[in-house]
């Protein structure tokens, strides 16, 4: 039996297989399948997941689904599988700049809020070449509203010194289509911004399956 603590003690963790790593993260298995079993089984659906989001782009709301419906996962499990593989990310990327240069290189950076059932609102603030300064949640409300503020938004633009803000929230619905209330925000949201000097892109709806752009 493998003992990846052992391993990593012994020989670090070069010494640890993708799926000596997940087994660590697991702790444990369930009753009748070890935690081993399910740690391989784990490692060989994100192998395939990586190779398929290389042409696809596939979300990690389409691995965690996955992921939780293997048998001695669960939810729990699944996100704190998503949550290890996104700080790997963060950390690998620390040093790469992120340029957004259209809207579907936003709305694949809106990947945490596709399936959320609240209402969620990012805002990603840019500098003038368009590369991203930070991406920062403004707020959450319930399935269908949320109450923000337009300076919500440009403090944060301010305290960044960014050339350029975008905004960004999902709709639960799944339908994305801009409600006459999202129209009139963003409206809002432009006059202010042009006011203080700062260049606003658009404000996209997201969803799981596509978005809208208001510009």
């Amino acid at each position: 039996m493998r003992k990846p603590r052992e391993k990593y003690l012994h020989g670090g963790l070069r010494m640890l297989t993708n799926a000596d790593l997940v087994a660590l993260i697991l702790g444990s298995g369930v009753k009748g399948r070890d935690v081993y079993k399910i740690a391989d089984e784990i490692s060989a659906l994100i192998e395939r997941q990586r190779k398929i989001r290389k042409e696809s782009d596939s979300n990690y709301q389409n691995l965690f689904e996955k992921l939780k419906n293997i048998v001695g996962v669960g939810d729990i499990n699944a996100t704190k599988i998503i949550s290890a593989i996104e700080l790997g990310s963060r950390i690998n990327s620390n040093n790469e700049t992120t340029v957004l240069c259209n809207t579907q290189d936003i709305y694949k950076m809106c990947y945490d809020i596709y399936a959320r059932k609240q209402e969620i609102v990012i805002a990603f603030y840019l500098d003038a070449r368009y590369r991203l300064i930070e991406k920062r949640q403004i707020g959450q409300g319930s399935v269908d509203r949320i109450s923000i503020q337009v300076r919500d938004i440009l403090v944060g633009a301010l305290e960044n010194n960014a050339s350029w803000v975008v905004l960004a929230h999902n709709h639960p619905s799944g339908e994305s289509k801009p409600s006459e209330e999202d129209y009139v925000f963003t409206k809002r949201l432009k006059e202010v911004s042009d006011a203080l000097g700062v260049g606003f892109l658009e404000h996209i709806v997201v969803t799981s399956t596509g978005y809208s752009s208001i510009k």
